[in-house]
């Protein structure tokens, strides 16, 4: 599985072994990759690296993995049932786990690397797939409801103004269209 290398993360990792004082062929050895392969993480040629090429840097450097696991994800917040939180504080102590959020992510990579947890999986699949369709459902109203929104304000201005909407839109196209392909041409 592959993680995205964002700066902050090349930013840490670079800071870590400088203050380690290892050099890149040092580490990349310890790791198990060419000093070339780290020297293309460490400088974000390479956009995103092997899950597991990462953690061993990470131990090298006493960097404590959650925290790359945050870096890389974006927070959202989501209501649980009272039991499937119990389950998750209880799992929290067992493991001494920092935080709820450590033990659910320990939950979720164990879910994916392993087959322990079959009795939480189930619950926690149900509850995940809920998630994302009541996400997705809820988004997709939204935007219908601006899309109609726009379209209605489009409509009075042509009944009020007499001004031809459609006209401006393919303006706008255009200009968009020419704006993208400038870009990708830097």
């Amino acid at each position: 599985m592959k993680i995205k290398l964002t700066e902050s993360i090349r930013e840490l990792i670079c800071s870590q072994r400088n203050i380690a004082r290892i050099s890149q062929s040092t580490l990349a050895e310890k790791v198990g990759i060419s000093q070339q392969a780290y020297q293309r993480i460490e400088s974000g040629i390479n956009k995103y690296c092997d899950r597991e090429v990462i953690k061993k840097i990470c131990n090298e450097l006493d960097i404590n993995w959650a925290n790359v696991l945050v870096e890389e994800s974006i927070q959202k917040s989501y209501r649980m049932p009272a039991d499937i939180i119990s389950k998750i504080q209880l799992l929290q102590k067992k493991k001494h786990l920092s935080s709820e959020t450590e033990a659910l992510l320990f939950i979720l990579y164990d879910y994916f690397n392993n087959e322990n947890f079959k009795s939480v999986r189930t619950e926690m699949e149900e509850f995940l797939e809920d998630i994302v369709v009541k996400t997705f459902i809820t988004q997709m109203r939204k935007m219908g409801r601006e899309t109609e929104k726009y379209e209605n304000v489009l409509k009075m201005i042509e009944a009020k103004e007499g001004v031809n909407t459609l006209q401006y839109l393919n303006e706008y196209e255009i200009d968009l269209y020419k704006n993208i392909h400038a870009k990708k041409g830097r």
